[in-house]
């Protein structure tokens, strides 16, 4: 279902929170994860709907291509933004631990939940120090998904040719964030 964006269900108290990347995000939209227990490091979550995205206020200090969307970074605010040209615009605050999402009011739920998992949350995670990126595939195989993590050089992708070549469907091929020690001390 493509849940739109109504003015009420933006202005809820922050009390949906859920587990990702071992945070607890707060959220006023429904993220379809699991709840998240209390002593998790917290991310809050804001949403801003708009008709159109306004323009950015400094210009672009990286420019990438992601799922067939142009991505660009920015520093703006005193924050590192990240937009995805169309869709959304992710302020990460690290100091604050806050993601603000201006996002276009004809963009579904879905799509916005797909971009704070795969970019904004990453990357916030990144500069706040809790995690690192790096690469990693996936195919499916017999009926469930087999994983590639590995460093740089380390033969994902001569693995994913060969799986590819064996009739197996690519399931994914991202990045993906790696907890630091400073996190994962909480999974204890």
């Amino acid at each position: 279902r493509n849940q739109k964006w109504n003015r009420r269900e933006t202005r809820r108290v922050l009390s949906m929170r859920y587990l990702a990347f071992l945070s607890r995000l707060e959220s006023q939209i429904d993220l379809k994860l699991p709840e998240a227990q209390a002593v998790l490091p917290v991310v809050s979550l804001s949403f801003s709907p708009v008709e159109e995205l306004p323009a950015a206020v400094s210009p672009a200090l990286k420019s990438w291509s992601g799922q067939g969307r142009k991505l660009s970074s920015y520093c703006e605010h005193g924050a590192i933004s990240i937009e995805v040209h169309g869709i959304a615009r992710f302020a990460l605050h690290t100091e604050s631990r806050r993601i603000d999402v201006i996002v276009r009011r004809d963009v579904p739920q879905a799509v916005v939940r797909f971009w704070i998992l795969h970019q904004a949350l990453p990357f916030f995670l990144l500069l706040s120090g809790e995690a690192e990126m790096f690469h990693a595939s996936a195919v499916e195989m017999d009926g469930g998904a087999v994983a590639f993590f590995a460093p740089s050089h380390g033969g994902k992708s001569t693995l994913l040719a060969h799986c590819l070549e064996q009739q197996h469907a690519l399931i994914t091929i991202w990045l993906s964030p790696r907890l630091t020690a400073r996190c994962s001390s909480v999974i204890k």
